[in-house]
């Protein structure tokens, strides 16, 4: 009897401690359907095994009812975001709503000490952007700003590449990003890119921001900006520049970044490229392909793209991993990196409308 009982309790005992040790999973919830990235990311939080997509919120009905097909059994619903917050309770919300939204989002995750993770880019203005990170500082939240590009094992075998000194120094960096809006958005988000107050801007604010963050990413503060936009293709309701060259200057680097909207058909949908070089070396990413360039070999050499482990696969997974191990959003996802992003973006601007070369104050 006695033997009995004490096995009882010490498979008691096991059982606390085992739970204990076990983490509940991480409880997030998704605010906004109508950019079509918001389906990826979706899918990317109920992928992750040591969280679950507990909520979705959306004012637009047809979306939720697309939702709803998208999620599994025991998903909430709801018309209102706070409303969400509020009955829900998530620990973390990945947010795909207009630029214009991103401080209410903010101001409304960090009152309830909720984590938030936006799709690029982090703001419409840089007061914006600087309340934004105020705000996640004071009250104690990560804030993420996600690049989904920057998860490619192509660009992250570029970064460490580049972290390792096979480039060094930096003096050029050029970055083409661009895509074929046409081909590949649907009416809901072609509707809302095209609006300069919910968008913030034109392809600068959209495929420019790309290059700017991996330029502050890789080189730093820059200390001047200049940028010419133009709108090459007319389209009804257009009114921003769909096209969009900044040049960074460093005093002893240059960054030349092109953003776009309507690609050539020769180059197809997609383009994404990046060259970074030194005095004796040259690094070439583009797609998934790296290959780098010496001076005493003189002809590009591929370079091997290693797997990456899972928290660096996708910007939903390395939120989670942040939140779940209290890691803290380092470059080129922090606030600070970004808040500087729009800053830039501000000074692009600018230049377009002067024409002439912006200085950027020191931070």
């Amino acid at each position: 009897m006695r033997l009995g009982f004490r096995i009882i309790l010490l498979t008691s005992i096991c059982l606390v401690y085992i739970g204990a040790a076990e983490k509940p999973r991480t409880r997030l919830a998704h605010i906004g359907l109508g950019l079509d990235g918001s389906w990826s990311f979706m899918k990317d939080a109920q992928a992750e095994p040591e969280a679950e997509l507990v909520a979705v919120a959306d004012p637009r009905p047809e979306l939720l009812e697309r939702a709803k097909a998208a999620t599994r059994p025991g998903t909430r619903f709801y018309t209102d975001y706070v409303r969400m917050l509020d009955e829900v309770k998530p620990d973390a919300v990945l947010v795909t709503v207009p630029n214009s939204e991103h401080l209410a989002v903010t101001r409304a995750c960090a009152q309830r000490r909720i984590h938030v993770w936006f799709q690029k880019p982090m703001a419409t203005s840089a007061r914006d952007a600087r309340e934004m990170e105020k705000l996640a500082g004071e009250s104690g939240i990560l804030l993420m700003i996600n690049y989904h590009t920057l998860w490619s094992t192509s660009m992250q075998t570029v970064a460490s590449r580049v972290e390792a000194g096979d480039v060094s120094p930096v003096q050029r960096l050029i970055v083409r990003h661009a895509f074929n809006a046409d081909k590949v958005l649907s009416p809901t988000y072609y509707a809302y890119f095209l609006d300069p107050v919910l968008h913030g801007g034109g392809a600068l604010m959209d495929q420019g921001t790309y290059g700017i963050d991996y330029a502050l990413w890789l080189l730093g503060r820059p200390t001047r900006v200049l940028a010419v936009g133009k709108t090459l293709a007319e389209r009804p309701g257009l009114k921003t520049e769909d096209e969009a060259w900044v040049i960074l200057d460093y005093p002893k680097a240059t960054a030349i970044l092109y953003g776009g909207w309507w690609t050539q058909p020769a180059i197809g949908p997609g383009v994404g490229e990046l060259m970074i070089s030194g005095p004796k070396c040259l690094l070439l990413r583009d797609l998934d392909k790296v290959t780098l360039t010496t001076a005493a070999d003189r002809e590009p050499r591929p370079v091997p793209v290693p797997a990456i482990p899972h928290e660096r696969s996708n910007g939903v997974a390395h939120f989670v991993d942040c939140i779940r191990n209290g890691k803290p959003i380092e470059a080129p996802h922090s606030a600070a990196l970004n808040v500087a992003v729009i800053e830039v973006v501000e000074a692009a601007y600018e230049s377009m409308r002067t024409g002439k070369a912006v200085a950027l104050a020191a931070r």
